[in-house]
């Protein structure tokens, strides 16, 4: 365990209902936690229910954004997400908090994770409205493999032009590609160029 993990306490989000009926997010810590606190625990839980509360509404608009399938507000909605979780995790660490996410923002798991590793991946400005988010999402599945290769760059400026060219492959068969150039055995090939990126050339191939 790092030292900046050391320094983080471990807290869990439930909700309680008030007597009005409105419910309210409810951070648990334990009392050890509470005591050594390196400043004031009280402001910093009140601002973190504030702050999640703020999130929640937030998470209505990526909603509503998914149906529009706007990739660049989807983008900047889950750009929220992750700073949130970014700003929140440098002072405490949140149990499941991926589930946890999922659960009050009425989200799945993957679809969460999906968001996360969307802006971790992609820029704003790597980012097409014409587009669909779940080319992204095809993308972000191999983005690890891709990065290390050196050819995620490839692959974010080939969505790009595909989407203002209107030429876009057909999704599965795009994720076949992904999945056919991070394999080892064709590692060198890629490197050496043989492989182009260009849109037209990608669906002769697929």
């Amino acid at each position: 365990m790092s030292r900046q993990e050391e320094n983080r306490i471990p807290v869990s989000i439930s909700w309680i209902q008030h007597q009005d009926g409105k419910f309210e997010p409810e951070v648990s810590l334990g009392m050890d936690d509470f005591v050594h606190f390196d400043g004031c625990i009280v402001e910093e839980l009140v601002k973190m229910k504030k702050d999640y509360q703020k999130l929640l509404k937030k998470a209505e608009r990526l909603k509503i954004a998914t149906k529009t399938k706007d990739s660049r507000k989807i983008w900047r909605l889950c750009k929220v997400l992750s700073e949130f979780s970014e700003q929140l995790e440098s002072k405490f660490i949140i149990e499941d908090s991926v589930e946890t996410f999922s659960k009050d923002i009425r989200m799945s798991i993957r679809y969460i994770r999906n968001c996360i590793d969307f802006v971790k991946y992609f820029s704003y400005y790597d980012v097409s409205k014409k587009v669909p988010f779940t080319y992204y999402n095809v993308v972000t599945d191999f983005a690890p493999r891709l990065e290390n290769l050196k050819l995620l760059k490839k692959e974010k400026q080939f969505l790009k032009k595909c989407g203002e060219t209107n030429s876009l492959p057909d999704r599965e068969q795009y994720r076949i590609h992904l999945r056919k150039i991070t394999r080892d055995d064709v590692q060198t090939k890629l490197l050496s160029g043989k492989t182009s990126t260009k849109c037209e050339k990608m669906e002769a191939r697929i």
